[in-house]
């Protein structure tokens, strides 16, 4: 059954008209003249208090007065709530805000942590991160997560280290960077392995130690650096081997000599003035050497 309707009472005394309720509502303020706003009490930050007493002795409405609120005020314009639990005045808004940093009693202004501190969301402090600040309140120290591989701390932030990281004392994470050196001085920071690794040639790249050339050709490793061999040099390059016997070094490896081998095993001269190759070297022939080089 549809209701009747029969007439329509204007709003009252301290209500006015809500057009987004379609009805009257009280009014926490001075209600217009054409009943269809409420201009609240005092201006935003501001809150009702009692103002003197008048000569009469009555306290009411028209008595009160707006003072300014460090804090919340309540929707009656009542009640000033102080900023508490680490929460800092809006000055520009008038109302709290949780501050990711330190509040100032005096003031109630937030101060955001350093730029190398995590806030401590449990106890209100910031605390040195010896690592990354992640979304201002999480620390990721250098060692762990994303900077898992090899990074110390420096200063402000999580650097790799060209060498072998390590802890400084009291600390459990990566603050110090011994360079590679190795107990023979022939380590090299490999980059794509993100450690010191054994070079096997000749090291550059600086202090870092970043660059390993291996020997190649018919140089070898010594212990320090690549060196010309006059011999066979072994495949894993630590190693060459002189010429003996009856071979020669001819430019790249050591070669049969059917001849005589020079002191130094770079020459090798072959029999002549009527000697000839006895297996071990040349020897006079008595008698005449054939084409074959045979007495």
């Amino acid at each position: 059954m549809n209701a009747t309707y029969t007439g329509c009472n204007a709003c009252s005394g301290n209500f006015y008209f809500d057009a987004s309720q379609k009805k009257c509502v009280k009014c926490v303020g001075v209600v217009s003249a054409d009943r269809l706003s409420c201009k609240p009490p005092c201006d935003p930050g501001f809150y009702l208090v009692d103002g003197p007493r008048p000569l009469n002795g009555d306290m009411d409405q028209n008595n009160q007065v707006c003072v300014e609120c460090i804090g919340d005020v309540d929707a009656l314009y009542k009640t000033c709530s102080p900023c508490i639990n680490n929460r800092a005045f809006d000055a520009t808004n008038k109302k709290c805000y949780p501050c990711i940093g330190i509040v100032s009693n005096a003031t109630k202004t937030c101060t955001p942590c350093a730029a190398n501190k995590n806030f401590d969301v449990e106890n209100y402090v910031c605390l040195d991160c010896p690592g990354t600040v992640v979304e201002k309140v999480t620390c990721e120290p250098c060692g762990i997560g994303s900077t898992a591989v090899n990074t110390y701390f420096v200063s402000t932030e999580c650097k790799e280290c060209k060498g072998t990281s390590g802890t400084e004392p009291k600390s459990i994470y990566p603050t110090k960077c011994a360079k590679c050196l190795g107990n023979t001085g022939i380590d090299f920071y490999n980059g794509a392995k993100k450690a010191c690794d054994e070079c096997i040639g000749d090291i550059s790249g600086g202090d870092d130690r970043t660059v390993c050339t291996a020997c190649t050709g018919t140089k070898w490793f010594n212990g320090k650096a690549c060196v010309n061999c006059i011999g066979d040099v072994s495949t894993d390059k630590k190693d060459c081997s002189s010429c003996t016997g009856t071979k020669y070094f001819d430019g790249t490896k050591c070669t049969e000599c059917k001849g005589d081998v020079s002191i130094d095993r770079k020459v090798c001269d072959a029999c002549k003035n009527n000697t000839y190759f006895n297996n071990s070297a040349c020897v006079k022939c008595y008698g005449y050497v054939d084409n074959a080089g045979a007495c």
